[in-house]
């Protein structure tokens, strides 16, 4: 009988490793923002997050609600 390598253990906690490795990332990120001001290549440069995730990470941070854009203007 074959194996079905989608539902061996070893698959499902590699999932789970990509869950939380995704979760730790968007929380690293969620950290830096309440300190700095950055572009998604600064916080690249300084957490060792690829900028395409980051990017993502950011806009999902968005959707919830947890971090905004502030647009300062002189007039």
């Amino acid at each position: 009988m074959r194996t079905n390598k989608s539902n061996s253990r070893e698959s499902f906690e590699k999932g789970q490793g990509e869950v939380n490795k995704i979760k730790n990332q968007k929380k690293t990120i969620f950290q830096y923002l309440q300190n700095h001001i950055a572009t998604g290549s600064m916080i690249s440069e300084a957490t060792g997050i690829p900028q395409k995730s980051i990017c993502r990470y950011k806009r999902d941070l968005e959707l919830r609600g947890l971090l905004y854009e502030v647009e300062k203007k002189i007039l």
